[in-house]
């Protein structure tokens, strides 16, 4: 009875002991610990064990065992071979009383978190973390760059970390995530086409940067009312569903598409010169195939010397010489990837939370551009647009 009172006594105090050293809090993850680390533990009871050499690879293991060593030493030197099988029996109903996901070591807070997977740390990416805070605020968050880390090592890392869910912001970062099969992964900052999200409907959805054809082009036309014919140069593979839907977006507003398909960069400025005098705007869509420094800098020079207003998507081009560009709110980019991730951390199915467009569209004008153009923009739309120039 004694002996068994006092294996109780001993369990409770190294409990104790062990939650107040390491402030392990307890989560839902399912216990998985290797066999190996499991001998180790076992064999700091055994005479000449060696704390440090065995667990000197990781702190938070260490402080774990440097608890249970205390315990061992407040014992004596006397302590029987009883006691020593007893305490070995203590360390093993620690893992199973504790319920610790410690397959993951150097994650105290085991699944209890968002891993942040970005591309690049730049400002735009920094914006979209802020509004996924503003919605997931009570979310531990833990932050890497794609570009920081060899591929090897940070899926090591994702795996081992065992976070509740992956945010991927931008589209390397998302091609990273890509190869988790067992988390949640909600991306945003991708660009992707109509019709044809990036979500798998098993374990990754997202925001798309995109903001729809249609809200797009009426945007375009608010701020020119006067434009009735607009061109458009694309390649099938890369942005002809975008073309298509430009289309189907221009039928409902009176709007004539005059479009080119082309096969290369190559090929963008004997399309252009090809519609002078059938079109009153030109928009450039995002097909990085075509979109290059030469052609950029031809589609510029087209807008100017005929006086056809460029509209683009992304507002480096308006600082360039673009009248108007329609992209993204970064910030609320974020938000609506932390809705989507808040609906997934409360127990919704990943294919319950479709993939969706970013429902907020911010535009960008350069007033220079307008006045040496010849164009009028309507006052409310510059009232509600970034001013370039």
């Amino acid at each position: 009875m004694l002996a068994f009172l006092h294996f109780c006594s001993l369990r409770q105090v190294a409990i104790c002991h062990f939650l107040n050293t390491t402030r392990v809090r307890r989560s839902k993850a399912v216990l998985h610990y290797q066999l190996s680390a499991l001998l180790d533990i076992t064999n700091i009871c055994c005479p000449g064990g060696d704390l440090n050499t065995s667990v000197a690879s990781d702190a938070h293991r260490r402080e774990w065992l440097q608890a249970i060593a205390c315990l061992i030493e407040t014992s004596g030197e006397e302590q029987t071979a009883v006691v020593k099988r007893v305490l070995r029996f203590i360390i093993i109903g620690l893992l199973a009383s504790c319920t610790l996901e410690i397959g993951s070591l150097g994650n105290a807070e085991g699944s209890e978190k968002v891993l942040v997977l970005q591309s690049v740390m730049i400002p735009p990416y920094e914006a979209v973390v802020q509004g996924f805070r503003s919605v997931c605020c009570n979310e531990p968050i833990e932050r890497l760059a794609v570009h920081e880390q060899e591929p090897s090592d940070l899926l090591k890392h994702v795996r081992n970390s065992r976070p509740s869910l992956i945010l991927a912001i931008g589209l390397e970062a998302l091609r990273k995530a890509q190869d988790v099969k067992e988390i949640p992964v909600v991306y945003c900052m991708v660009l992707t086409s109509p019709s044809h999200p990036l979500g798998n409907g098993i374990n990754i959805t997202g925001v798309s940067m995109n903001v729809p054809q249609e809200k797009q082009l009426g945007m375009f036309i608010d701020a020119l009312p006067e434009v009735k014919r607009i061109g458009i140069v694309y390649s099938a593979g890369h942005t002809g569903r975008f073309a298509e839907s430009a289309c189907m977006a221009a039928k409902g507003k009176n709007i004539t598409v005059v479009r080119k398909e082309v096969e290369s960069s190559k090929e963008v400025a004997p399309a252009m010169e090809a519609m002078k005098g059938s079109i009153d705007a030109f928009w450039m869509l995002p097909d990085m195939t075509l979109i290059n420094e030469v052609t950029v800098e031809y589609m510029l020079s087209f807008s100017m010397e005929n006086h056809i207003p460029l509209l683009t998507f992304s507002n480096m081009y308006v600082e360039q010489g673009a009248l108007m560009s329609i992209g993204v709110d970064t910030e609320d980019i974020g938000a609506q990837a932390g809705e989507m991730a808040k609906k997934i951390l409360s127990g919704s199915a990943v294919k319950n939370v479709p993939p969706v467009e970013a429902r907020k569209a911010v535009s960008h004008i350069n007033l220079t551009v307008a006045k040496k153009l010849g164009v009028t923009l309507e006052k409310d739309v510059v009232n509600r647009s970034v001013i370039v120039h």
